[in-house]
């Protein structure tokens, strides 16, 4: 028996030939072996028009692509707001040292240690005070970025679980119309003798 069906663009070579040989294989009238192979041509072919257009890879790529920035982003943020706190540091602890030096110049001469330590003790206060105050901002910043960060992931997510469902509900309706498409094309053979 010498097969010769029509060539499906739904498959590969190797694909027809399996097809053709297990058709044949089941004694099928090499009539009924091209007819049934036309029909699976037909619903490779529903299959493949109708299939999702993305895949996993482009899904997975899309969801690094989104992630990559605010992985970046938190750590970057995080780093620049410690440096600037710290500079912001010692930046007041100089002006205080500065403050501090010019009171005990001004108060050296009264002599008056009363007086010296009161004040050097208020200044210790402002300057405990302003660092918990820049620590306090940096803190706050830092957690109003780390906050938009994760909303951002949220959202990379909550893309990337739509897509997959999409993909998912594509496959689906496209294997459901492969097979439908196959069922809806008739084999009439004719009896051969």
């Amino acid at each position: 028996m010498t097969n010769v069906c029509n060539s499906c663009i739904a498959f590969t070579t190797c694909e027809q030939q399996f097809l053709t040989r297990i058709l044949t294989d089941l004694n099928l009238p090499e009539c009924q072996v091209c007819k049934i192979i036309d029909k699976l041509c037909v619903s490779g072919t529903t299959f493949d028009i109708e299939k999702s257009k993305t895949n996993l890879y482009i899904i997975a790529t899309d969801l690094y692509e989104c992630l990559k920035p605010t992985a970046n982003d938190i750590a970057r943020i995080t780093a620049d707001e410690l440096s600037k706190t710290f500079i912001y540091i010692l930046i007041v602890t100089a002006i205080f040292i500065v403050l501090i030096a010019i009171v005990l110049i001004i108060l050296d001469g009264n002599i008056n240690y009363s007086w010296t330590i009161i004040i050097s003790i208020i200044f210790g206060f402002l300057y405990i005070g302003m660092v918990f105050l820049l620590a306090y901002i940096a803190k706050n910043d830092i957690n109003n970025q780390i906050t938009n960060a994760q909303n951002d992931v949220k959202k990379c997510v909550k893309t990337a679980i739509q897509e997959l469902a999409d993909y998912e509900n594509d496959n689906t309706n496209a294997i459901d119309n492969a097979l439908c498409a196959y069922t809806n094309e008739s084999v009439i053979c004719e009896n051969l003798i």
